[in-house]
């Protein structure tokens, strides 16, 4: 793994800014037609979102979303952002064009409303009940296929006219994909497809391909490169889980620091005297203008009001002090509230952050008195490492620290009496390509998380309750 801090990450970083300017370059030389032109633009777009997330993976890049407080790397982020953000020509071209890959611009996804059962939308069963389940699934694999060699075509087309040609195929074949979804096969259609998979790029592929048939679920996850729950797609969650009655507090998800600094001082004015539990999930991101706006990092804040005063308890899954948790910390201390901050780290990966955030204030709603908890760790420090059993669960840890955990033993009951931490650790480990044992458990979570928002929407789209 390359530091950081070292030069040759920093070098890496610039070449990779060198290697995307000349694309760009090359594409706004371009002879073809505007559309055309931005549709290479987008496609380097959604290039470097892909080559982001590979070198996050291999240690680079990671600084740019976790601590950008070097100079030096803050002006290789501005550099980024401003080559490929920021373009003129660009700008021009994408308020002409909006989306080359379909009539919708990507900046006014169609909306729906999540809360509904009964959608009004036209009945397409009729278009399918003449066929077997069986002969249904083939077809959509067939498609499937069909989808990615068609997107690898457009990708690579060279003229105008061959664009354009190609774009007419995947039109058609998203509307033929689009008609057993919206059957009365597609709750079982996307199962088949979500949960009898094992090859996690097949899952990208597929969900990738749902985003192109139902653009409105493109507002609640992210399927460039890896899966991302979005806040939309949060608050799906968080409403299912409200309804189930595992989230036994009100919860509100905020899309960046400026709606977390709103809803805070909404706690504040209103009902100032009175004792209050609410869980604010929290999107590191700022605004749209800002070069993080597409950040997919998500915090817990849990605030509890106690005979007048207010509390904020901040449980971030990796423990970082970095800028993200500085802004939080910020903004809470300039509202003149006390704050405590969870300095045990609990997430290794990359991607399953908002499955720390949701379970968090899960288990917080059922604690009898979790501020009282925290508490009673900080003294007259403002950190705590501490946290109950049932919230370390998901911690990503490898085999020798979850023998550490042995003698913790959890509320859950089992035939030979009651269970420890450790065994409930160990029956999700599972080693990875470098024979580490790593828990799963957080990103099988995930992965059931971004099913439900799924089945909510083809369940809306059907008429069908998921």
């Amino acid at each position: 793994m390359v530091s950081p801090s070292s030069n040759d990450y920093v070098e890496t970083v610039k070449n990779r800014i060198s290697d995307f300017e000349k694309r760009l370059t090359d594409a706004l030389k371009h002879s073809g037609d505007e559309k055309t032109t931005f549709s290479l633009l987008q496609s380097i777009l959604d290039d470097i979102k892909q080559e982001n997330q590979s070198l996050t993976e291999k240690g680079l890049f990671q600084e740019f979303y976790t601590n950008p407080l070097n100079k030096e790397q803050v002006t290789i982020i501005n550099k980024m952002t401003e080559v490929i953000n920021s373009h003129q020509l660009f700008s021009k071209l994408e308020k002409k064009a909006n989306e080359p890959l379909s009539d919708t611009p990507r900046s006014v996804l169609p909306r729906i409303d999540w809360k509904s059962e009964t959608a009004p939308v036209e009945d397409r069963a009729q278009s399918t009940t003449s066929q077997s389940f069986e002969d249904i699934l083939k077809q959509t694999r067939e498609c499937l296929n069909d989808y990615d060699e068609i997107c690898r075509k457009l990708r690579l087309s060279g003229s105008t006219e061959e664009a354009n040609e190609i774009q007419k195929q995947l039109d058609k074949l998203i509307e033929k994909m689009r008609i057993p979804f919206e059957s009365k096969n597609g709750l079982q259609l996307a199962k088949e497809f979500l949960e009898n998979r094992e090859n996690k790029q097949d899952r990208i592929r597929f969900i990738k391909a749902l985003c192109e048939i139902f653009p409105e679920l493109s507002n609640a996850i992210e399927a460039q490169g890896k899966l991302f729950l979005k806040s939309e797609g949060v608050r799906v969650i968080v409403d299912y889980l409200q309804k189930k009655g595992s989230l036994k507090c009100e919860c509100v998800v905020c899309d960046n620091f400026e709606q977390f600094s709103s809803e805070l001082e909404q706690i504040l004015q209103n009902k100032p005297t009175q004792d209050l539990k609410k869980g604010l999930i929290l999107r590191h991101a700022g605004g749209e203008s800002s070069w993080n706006k597409d950040s997919c990092h998500f915090t817990t804040i849990y605030a509890e009001r106690k005979n007048g005063e207010l509390f904020c308890v901040i449980l971030d899954s990796r423990a970082s002090r970095d800028f993200y948790i500085g802004t939080i910390e910020t903004i809470i201390k300039e509202k003149k509230i006390t704050s405590h901050n969870l300095s045990t780290c609990r997430q290794a990966d990359a991607e399953n952050c908002v499955v720390f955030a949701i379970r968090d204030l899960v288990h917080i709603s059922q604690h009898p008195d979790f501020l009282k908890f925290v508490q009673e760790q900080t003294g007259s420090s403002s950190e705590f490492s501490r946290l109950p059993p049932e919230m370390m669960k998901v911690t990503q840890l490898n085999k020798d620290k979850c023998l550490e955990l042995e003698k913790i033993v959890t509320t859950k009951k089992t035939p030979s009496g009651t269970e420890t931490l450790g065994d409930a650790v160990k029956r999700h480990l599972t080693p990875n390509e470098q024979g580490r044992f790593i828990n799963t458990l957080a990103a099988k979570r995930n992965e059931k998380y971004q099913n439900i928002v799924i089945y909510k929407l083809i369940g809306i789209k059907t008429r069908i309750a998921p």
